[in-house]
């Protein structure tokens, strides 16, 4: 039998990721070399100051998260400059700069990023300012995305062997990262990670007998939350063992059969083979007559 859930997920903590270098957006940018001069340096350094104090959130978090919070950044900032009075050029640039650097990006190419900063500085009209946000929000947008990816993917490991499966595999096919975590029993906890802008966790119990499915995926979420990772309530149903997803059913398919032995029409036990002897001689004495 197998229970389903699948959940929207919101964010991780971003402490445990040893395979990419994970440094918060504002970090890289606040270390940038900046082209202003004069007022425009000085209204970059006060709205800058302003927005950070003002971010709360940490950790790791989902584009569409980011996209939410982006207008009231940006709302902030330009009221913010509005204070300095910078020419619509400079003031442009500034508000872009400072709404970027605040928000709370991961990224693990800095220099992919600090090229797309600097292109942003350096534009000399307000369609380039535009053009050159759009693409450095894009690549930090990637770069969150393959952060969080590759942190649930390692929470989901931990997570699933706190729950008894011990035999893990990873693969990733057409935009989804699947996690199949198996078991001495042939038992599995199959969970495929999927999304772009907002990302779900769907996990499905395979081969799971005796009712306890539903207390599995009980000890993995509590698993999941001790790792960091903050996701929404989830949607849950019983499939009655029919796989919903394409790796669980893989799953069912590579698994090997269990060989049977045929039995006799009268269900006799088989005897063992056993050694031919030969017969034995028997000798009978002559009768003498008399």
């Amino acid at each position: 039998m197998s229970s389903y859930q699948i959940s929207p997920v919101t964010g991780a903590e971003v402490s445990g990721v040893t395979t990419v270098c994970v440094t918060v957006v504002g970090t890289v940018l606040a270390a940038s070399a900046i082209v202003f001069a004069g007022v425009a340096y000085a209204a970059y350094k006060t709205v800058n100051h302003a927005l950070s104090d003002q971010a709360d959130e940490k950790g790791l978090q989902a584009i569409a998260d980011l996209k939410a919070n982006m207008p009231k950044l940006k709302q902030k900032a330009t009221l913010l400059v509005a204070q300095h009075k910078l020419s619509p050029l400079d003031a442009a640039k500034v508000t872009a700069m400072v709404t970027i650097s605040s928000m709370n990006y991961a990224v693990n190419n800095q220099e992919l990023v600090k090229t797309n900063w600097k292109n942003l500085q350096q534009a000399t009209t307000l369609n380039q300012v535009n053009t050159a946000q759009a693409y450095l929000q894009n690549v930090l947008e990637q770069q969150n995305q393959q952060v969080l990816v590759e942190r649930l993917v390692v929470c989901t490991q931990n997570a699933s062997i706190r729950a008894g499966f011990e035999q893990i595999k990873v693969n990733s096919s057409q935009g989804k990262t699947r996690i199949i975590a198996s078991n001495f029993k042939g038992e599995a906890l199959v969970t495929e990670i999927s999304g772009n802008d907002n990302i779900t966790i769907a996990t499905e119990t395979i081969g799971i007998t005796g009712g306890s499915c539903k207390s599995i995926l009980e000890i993995f979420n509590q698993a999941l939350a001790a790792e960091g990772v903050k996701k929404g309530d989830p949607d849950e149903k019983w499939t009655g063992g029919v796989c919903e997803l394409a790796a669980s059913r893989e799953f069912i398919r590579s698994r090997p059969t269990r060989k049977t032995t045929p039995k006799t029409s009268q269900n006799l036990p088989e005897t063992p083979n056993r050694p031919i002897l030969p017969k034995p001689v028997i000798q009978q004495k002559a009768q003498n007559h008399q």
